[in-house]
């Protein structure tokens, strides 16, 4: 199912509220519902916050998709293509990622709780995963906030994909969930 969400604040909470309504009908009798919906609602509202923030188009659109065992949340925007960077401010990735070796790890982020990595999954598509932090650095605590969205949509689910298409410019994150009856 096709949503379109308005990159503006005051959009978000009907939107929210709209994609709530139809999982609830697509996944109505589900043993995980509370769980799933927390979880759909953790990612919609991080991939929102990015397209108020970072994309420059007045609307992304999303794509609800419940097939087989899995709930698909993709998020479409025009623009330039994710280009993380690191904490000194440069580019860590640049798409797309000719050099990157497929499935070898890149960390894009790592703070007191949470590495952010990387892997290449083909010439297009990157997956995104976290990794805790097992020993304390102190000295980075006032980084939390840097790619915490990011942070936030690979912990909710449980794959994360970023595909870029150069040719009409279009950003897609796709977060996979599984649905457990």
């Amino acid at each position: 199912m096709q949503f379109s969400f308005k990159n503006k604040t005051g959009a978000l909470l009907p939107f929210l509220k709209e994609v709530e309504f139809y999982l609830l009908e697509r996944l109505y009798g589900n043993s995980n519902l509370g769980t799933l919906l927390m979880r759909g609602k953790y990612i919609l509202i991080e991939m929102c916050t990015n397209g108020i923030k970072h994309s420059g188009e007045a609307y992304s659109q999303f794509n609800i998709d419940i097939e087989d065992d899995k709930l698909f949340i993709s998020k479409i925007d025009k623009g330039n293509p994710f280009t993380p960077k690191s904490k000194n401010g440069m580019a860590c990735l640049v798409f797309p990622p000719q050099n990157l070796q497929t499935y070898k790890p890149v960390t894009i982020w790592e703070d007191d709780l949470n590495r952010l990595a990387v892997k290449k999954a083909s010439e297009d598509t990157l997956v995104f995963y976290v990794e805790d932090i097992n020993e304390p650095a102190p000295e980075l605590a006032s980084l939390l906030e840097k790619h915490l969205g990011l942070i936030i949509i690979c912990r909710a689910a449980d794959v994360l994909h970023y595909k870029y298409e150069p040719e009409q410019k279009l950003n897609i994150f796709t977060a996979k969930l599984q649905v457990v009856s």
